[in-house]
C-alpha cells in the first residue's frame, strides 16, 4: 500500500447536518471552487464580487427550512464539502434537485461518494 493511500484511508471522514454555524465556510467554498472555475471559462458569467454573500443567505434560509436538507463533510474540522437537497414539484410528481462540491483538493478522494451514500442513508 502507498503511503498516499494509507494517509487517505486514515483519514476521518465526518458527516453531519449542516448547522448555521457552518454558512460561511459554505458560502466560502462556493466563492473559492466557482471564481477559480470562472477564470478558466467564459462560460460562468455571474457576478463574483457578491456570490459569497448571497451564498450565504441562501444556505441561511436552506438550513433553517425543513423541507431543504443540508449536509457537510468535514475532516479535521474542515468543511471539505457539502450536498444540498431541495424539494420540488413538476407536473405532479415529487423530485429533489441535488447539488453537490467538494472542494479541489479533496476531489476524487472518495468524498463524493461519502457525502451522498451518507446523505441518501440518513433521508431513507
Amino acid at each position: 500500500m502507498s503511503l498516499k493511500v494509507a494517509y487517505q484511508s486514515l483519514t476521518k471522514k465526518v458527516f453531519r447536518p449542516a448547522i448555521l454555524a457552518d454558512i460561511h465556510a459554505i458560502a466560502n467554498l462556493q466563492y473559492v471552487n466557482y471564481t477559480n472555475r470562472n477564470k478558466h471559462s467564459d462560460d460562468w458569467s455571474f457576478d463574483t464580487e457578491n456570490l459569497c454573500e448571497s451564498a450565504a443567505l441562501s444556505f441561511r434560509k436552506y438550513i433553517q427550512d425543513e423541507e431543504h436538507f443540508c449536509f457537510v463533510a468535514q475532516t479535521d474540522q474542515k468543511i471539505v464539502g457539502f450536498i444540498h437537497f431541495k424539494p420540488f414539484i413538476h407536473q405532479n410528481r415529487n423530485g429533489l434537485q441535488l447539488e453537490i462540491l467538494i472542494d479541489s483538493p479533496f476531489r476524487s478522494k472518495g468524498w463524493g461518494d461519502f457525502l451522498m451514500k451518507r446523505s441518501i442513508a440518513f433521508l431513507s
